[in-house]
């Protein structure tokens, strides 16, 4: 995926909604152990990390410092996690417009408890951040084999 190096430090640049939630599914997916339950967790990371992005891509479109390649580097991983997602979704059977609802109701929650605490979500944005460039660097063989094994049980 393009534009990897570029999303290290961008985080701080915009205002974003984040997800805080990295559930058992790197092992079932290191084993390529694969049943529908590590197919959804797989996808509600990509989901997540896709939401991630294309909140920060947004904030970095108002930040003028920032290049248009940039904003479309992020932009392009957005769209290529959350059309993942998408297909894993569609794989299991599973609407990808309930799963989005939950983890956008999860991430309100995290900052609001965040911002209730009088904590600041700045740790939140930059663990969001690192687990994200995790699975973008990981995504294509990861995909690959996961849809290879999805083909392959139908």
């Amino acid at each position: 995926m393009r534009g990897l190096e570029t999303m290290v430090g961008s985080s701080k640049y915009s205002i974003v909604v984040l997800v805080v939630c990295w559930g058992s599914f790197c092992q079932a997916l290191m084993t390529d152990e694969l049943d529908d339950q590590a197919v959804l967790d797989y996808a509600d990371k990509l989901l997540e990390c896709g939401v991630y992005y294309q909140y920060t891509a947004r904030g970095m479109s108002n930040n003028p410092r920032i290049s248009t390649q940039v904003v479309d580097d992020v932009s392009h991983n957005s769209r290529v996690l959350l059309g993942g997602a998408q297909a894993l979704y569609n794989s299991t059977g599973v609407s990808a417009q309930a799963r989005y609802a939950a983890v956008m109701a999860r991430a309100r929650r995290l900052v609001s408890e965040k911002q209730t605490s009088g904590e600041g979500i700045g740790e939140l944005i930059f663990d969001a951040g690192k687990r994200c460039q995790r699975l973008v660097a990981d995504y294509p063989a990861r995909m690959g084999r996961l849809l290879s094994n999805i083909q392959s049980r139908r």
